[in-house]
Formats: structure tokens, C-alpha cells, sequence
């Protein structure tokens, strides 16, 4: 039998309001500061009126605030399995906790009681000195009372749920610094080893099912599942930036992800407060504004379990990211048991993966990253959306991030599937500058001096300079030009330099030598050659309005206007590329990028924060 049952919902009536849960059909579990002088009464849905009950055992202290009760008449015709109980003895956080009960914040107009489910992270590691946890809501707070009171009064007492056994039960809400974010536990663990609440529990019919939890993470399979998941994601592949000796450099993201913004329907935030408490957000981006970057990004840190406070509530939960430029052309999108071959192939052929993925779904466990619904062949990108609503509807627990470039889909194309639609928006002034730092800080050179005159020089050049400030716009572009500044030794054309003027094809004539100056490895590092590049990716269509140094503010760039004028770009009108792919650009066949391959340098756009850290509990007052 499922716990919590509707039924078994209870509503407390003592010195104040609260909840409980019936373990059976009389008894009823509940926190012990609601009592009071006179003898408690409890109603549950489907009863006219409260039933008188009595005390069987209460315990009120810094460990423990809990409560039995004996009703005199059964609460419920339903007798049912009585629910389990389970030990959090370790330390490791438990997302998909939830509690049931009749807080302050569900009352109507007229002031009736209406139940309220809470959802979240159950964290066994915050408040241990006054031996308590805490559920953190993975949904937001209620606003407080108009007098300042908690929103939660009257939930205390209501049982905490954990893969369907009690694991607690609520006790207060410690307000102050976390606004009604989180709430207390008395930990299940201060019942279990209490000889009088057993015997209590014994004497009126309820035999405790008690089990240990298992820690998400000693699963040996997940284990094994994450490890390679962050071998996989927690790097970026840079091309063209070749260390001495040949081979190729990987980037760690830990030092190069910078935190962009994201824009909804009414405020720009930081990505990683856009995202907090969204279960399905559909990502629009210009090509190279960083949305695989960012799907990277949550995938590491959601494997390592090394989260924001922001996203503490994606905590505990599996990362699959699939690309769907990787998937064939034609033919149906994989389906749960196919996605492993997809994020970890090594693991697919062991016992443990066999309806592995379907059971992490069923459970709310999956954060499903879906890159690049625009790599979808037009016309099967009703297909894909099909693909994406057969899954929630088998899955509605699981989380969803979909990224797509805008063009590619109308707005609202998921609102039927209940996805906010969220913006990268372009790099501001002060993007730019950390991504220059970054940049250099992560492109190692034997020469610390000449990598930091660059740096400095280079971020100069794009505050003064309109032209390449209009081209610094997002990370794939940003990363272009640190790359072709570095290899030319600071020396960038200039606006009125006659290579400028040429078509991208054109054949080059042999740069001026200056002081100091080497040409770059092929034709790919002419700058001359990097706002068709831009173009031919779709990197300058569309951009928001900038400022007089192109940031953040101006009309939108297309092949014939001034700012790609002034870089001699020239658009060509052939087409390529084989017929079931989208073509993202007129030359993409014939512009050179140096070897910068530009799936790969979105992720150089970096974040400020190197594994952040957890909160920890506060005291505060009790819910009434």
C-alpha cells in the first residue's frame, strides 16, 4: 500500500492547529507542542466533526517534539497497511521528500482549512547539534502573514514521507534567513530508539515496519553512472589552441564556465537563479550564446552533487544529456532504455542497466537535457515534441531542460506541456571582460607576461573599439577573437585595413610585418575571415539592440549592415550540406576556423562560481 493516504490526512485540534498522520485507523502520529490543557481533537477528510482523543505518549525537547494519539472512535472506515518507517542514519541529502498537512497559507477567504503538499530535499546534515533535519522546498516559500506569522502554521506535526515510509516529522519553521524556504524535522530515527514511543505504538495496534535508507549515491551502478557522466562533461575540447608538441587541450569547466543571463517572461537573472524550481524550461539561444555550454555545466554539477543553493534542489537527481545533432537524421528518437547508449555506451552491456533508466524516471530521479531540438530536420520536429510528451506523461516527476536556437520553433511551442520559456541573453560589458580573464587564465603559455599584456590589451581593444565590440557578443565569438589576438601577438586589423574589404573567399595578400609579429597557422586566423565566420553561423541575426561600444543595446546585425560592411563580409548565396540536415549557414562547407570548432567553444563561456557550497540549518520559531 502507497503512503500517504488521503484519509489518513489528519487535522489537529490542541492548544493550536495542526497536522498528523494516522498510523492506524485510531492512532495518530502528531507533534507535541500542539497540546495543551485540555484533551486534543482530530479530523480527517470525510468526517463532519473532530473526534475526542487522548495522550498515549508525548515527548517535547530539543531532539524530539512528537506526539501519539488515541482517538475515541476510529478516524477512518479505511484499514488498510499500516505505513513503513524509515532510518536516515547518513549524511547524504534525500530529494523527493515530501509531507501533507493544513497550514495558515491554504485557508480560504472565510478561513477554512484546506491541505497543502510540500515537496523537496530532505537534508540529514543541517541541524544536526540540535539533532533535527530539515525539508527544504523545492518549490519556493509562501508569503508570511500580514502580522509577520509563519505561512506554516498549522503544519506542524505533519509525517514526512520518503519512498513512501515516514521519515519524520515537522516540528518548526525557522523563518529569519531561510523565508519560509525550509521547514524542521523531528528525525524518525528520535521515535525509533525511544522504548516508550514503541511501546505506545505496540500497546494500540500499530507494528512498526522499520528499514534503513540507502543513500542515493551507494548505488554502485549510479556511482559508476555519475563518474563517467562528469568524465565526460566536466571538460571542453578546444581545437586550434594546440599545446607544444601537437595535441589537444581540454578546458576544465570548474575554471571557464561564466554564468550568463537568462531572461523570462518578466526579469534577467543569473542562469543559475532562472532555473531554480523549474521542472521543464524550454532554452532559446542564438548559435554560440552557450546553451550546450550550460547543459554541460548543470550535467557536472548535478553529477557531482556540488550544487548552488539555488538548485539544492536538484540534488539527488540522475543527469542524462542527449544531443540530438549526435542522433541519426531519420527514424524515431530513443526511447528511456536507449539513452545509456547515449550518455555512457561502456555501461550498457552490465546486468544492473537493464530497466535502469525507466525505474530512475519512474521514481522523479532524471534530469533529462535535451541539446538542440533545432538540429531536428524541420519537418520532424512534431516528432520530437510527440517524443517529449510521451515521456512526461509517463514520467511527470522527472525534470526537462529542452535547448533550441529561436528560429527554429515558435513561442509557446511547449506551453501545452507546461515548459517556461527562458532567453540567453547576449554577454553584457562585464561578461566580456570575465570571459577575456578567464579565457587567458585557462589558455596556459610558457610567457605569463606577454598572456597577461594580451589580456589587458585585448579587453581595452573591445571597450574602445565598435567593430569588435560588435562582435563580442556571446562565447563563441568572444573565444575567436582571444584566439586570433593571441596568435597574431595582439595585432588586429584594423577597420580601415584593406585585407578587411576582401570577400571571405578572396585569396589574402601577404601581411605587413611588424615588430615581433608571426602570421597565423592558415587562413583561418585572419581575422579578416572571423565576421564570416560569424555570420556563416548565424551568430549575428537577430541580436538585441546596444550601446555606442555594441553592448547590450542596438539594432540587429545582418549581412549588409554597417558593422559587417566595415569587416568586408560579403554573404554567399550557396547553399550546402546534405538534404536531411538543417543548413545552418550559406558557406558553412568552405569557411576555415583555424580548427576552433564551434560546437565545442560555446563552452568556454565560464561561471563565477567554483564548486559552491551548502547551506546550513538556523533556528527559528515553531509553527503554531
Amino acid at each position: 500500500m502507497i503512503h500517504p493516504q488521503r484519509e489518513r490526512i489528519a487535522a489537529v485540534l490542541g492548544a493550536s492547529q495542526g497536522s498528523g498522520y494516522l498510523l492506524t485507523p485510531w492512532l495518530v502520529l502528531t507533534a507535541a507542542h500542539l497540546l495543551g490543557e485540555q484533551p486534543p481533537s482530530v479530523i480527517v477528510p470525510g468526517r463532519s466533526a473532530p473526534v475526542r482523543c487522548r495522550v498515549a505518549w508525548s515527548r517535547y525537547e530539543d531532539g524530539c517534539d512528537a506526539a501519539l494519539l488515541v482517538a475515541d472512535d476510529d478516524l477512518t472506515a479505511a484499514a488498510g497497511q499500516a505505513p513503513g518507517w524509515t532510518r536516515v542514519e547518513d549524511l547524504s541529502p534525500r530529494p523527493h521528500t515530501s509531507a501533507i498537512g493544513y497550514p495558515q497559507a491554504q485557508r480560504d477567504a472565510a478561513g477554512e482549512l484546506d491541505s497543502e503538499q510540500l515537496a523537496g530535499t530532505l537534508k540529514p546534515g543541517s541541524g544536526m547539534l540540535r539533532h533535527r533535519q530539515v525539508l527544504d522546498s523545492a518549490h519556493g516559500a509562501p508569503a508570511p502573514k500580514p502580522d509577520g506569522g509563519s505561512p506554516w502554521a498549522g503544519f506542524s506535526g505533519a509525517a514526512v514521507f520518503l519512498d513512501g515510509r515516514i521519515a519524520g516529522v515537522v516540528r518548526a519553521d525557522p523563518a529569519g534567513t531561510w523565508r519560509h524556504g525550509r521547514l524542521e524535522l523531528t528525525p524518525a530515527t528520535a521515535l525509533l530508539d525511544d522504548a516508550r514511543f514503541m511501546a505506545a505504538c505496540e500497546r494500540n495496534g500499530a507494528r512498526l515496519d522499520v528499514t534503513r535508507s540507502t543513500a542515493p549515491d551507494a548505488d554502485d551502478f549510479e556511482a559508476e553512472l555519475r563518474r563517467v557522466i562528469i568524465e565526460q562533461t566536466s571538460s571542453v575540447q578546444i581545437f586550434g589552441l594546440n599545446p607544444p608538441g601537437g595535441g589537444e587541450e581540454f578546458w576544465s569547466l570548474d575554471a571557464s564556465y561564466l554564468s550568463l543571463e537568462l531572461q523570462g517572461d518578466t526579469s534577467a537573472q543569473r542562469a543559475e537563479q532562472a532555473l531554480a524550481g523549474q521542472p521543464r524550461v524550454l532554452l532559446r539561444g542564438q548559435a554560440g550564446s552557450g546553451k550546450t555550454t550550460l547543459l554541460q555545466w548543470l550535467t557536472t554539477i548535478v553529477a557531482r552533487r556540488e550544487l548552488p543553493p539555488s538548485l539544492a534542489d536538484l540534488d539527488g537527481f540522475v543527469p542524462l544529456l542527449l544531443r540530438l545533432r549526435a542522433m541519426p537524421s531519420t527514424g524515431a528518437l530513443p526511447q528511456p532504455e536507449d539513452f545509456l547508449a547515449h550518455v555512457a555506451l561502456g555501461l550498457t552491456g552490465r546486468p544492473e542497466a537493464r530497466g535502469w533508466v525507466t525505474r530512475q524516471l519512474g521514481l522523479g530521479r532524471v534530469l533529462l537535457l535535451v541539446d538542440g531540438v533545432d538540429e531536428v530536420p524541420e519537418d520532424q520536429r512534431s516528432r520530437a515534441r510527440q517524443w517529449l510528451r510521451q515521456l512526461i506523461a509517463a514520467h511527470p516527476k522527472s525534470r526537462f531542460i529542452v535547448t533550441t536556437r529561436p528560429a527554429a520553433v515558435r513561442a509557446g511551442w511547449l506551453d501545452a506541456l507546461q515548459f517556461t520559456e527562458l532567453e540567453l541573453l547576449p554577454m553584457s560589458r562585464n561578461d566580456v571582460n570575465r570571459f577575456i580573464v578567464k579565457w587567458h587564465e585557462a589558455a596556459d603559455d610558457d610567457d605569463a607576461t606577454r598572456l597577461a599584456r594580451l589580456r589587458d590589451d585585448l579587453s581595452a581593444k573591445v571597450t574602445s573599439k565598435q567593430d569588435l565590440s560588435r562582435l563580442a557578443t556571446n562565447p563563441l565569438l568572444c573565444a575567436l577573437i582571444c584566439a586570433l589576438n593571441r596568435d597574431r601577438r595582439g595585432h588586429l586589423p584594423n577597420r580601415s585595413d584593406g585585407a578587411l574589404h576582401r570577400s571571405p573567399g578572396a585569396p589574402a595578400d601577404p601581411p605587413r610585418r611588424r615588430p615581433g609579429y608571426q602570421t597565423g597557422r592558415g587562413p583561418g586566423h585572419r581575422l579578416e575571415s572571423l565576421p564570416a565566420t560569424a555570420a556563416t553561423h548565424g551568430l549575428l541575426a537577430g541580436q538585441e539592440r546596444r550601446d555606442g561600444n555594441g553592448l547590450r543595446q542596438g539594432a540587429a546585425d545582418r549581412p549588409g549592415s554597417p558593422a559587417l560592411s566595415a569587416w568586408g563580409y560579403r554573404r554567399s548565396r550557396r547553399r550546402t550540406g546534405p538534404p536531411d540536415r538543417p543548413v545552418r549557414s550559406a558557406a558553412a562547407a568552405d569557411t576555415d576556423l583555424g580548427g576552433l570548432h564551434p560546437p565545442h567553444l560555446p563552452g568556454l563561456s565560464g561561471c563565477a562560481s567554483r564548486r559552491p557550497g551548502r547551506r546550513s540549518g538556523s533556528a527559528g520559531p515553531q509553527c503554531p
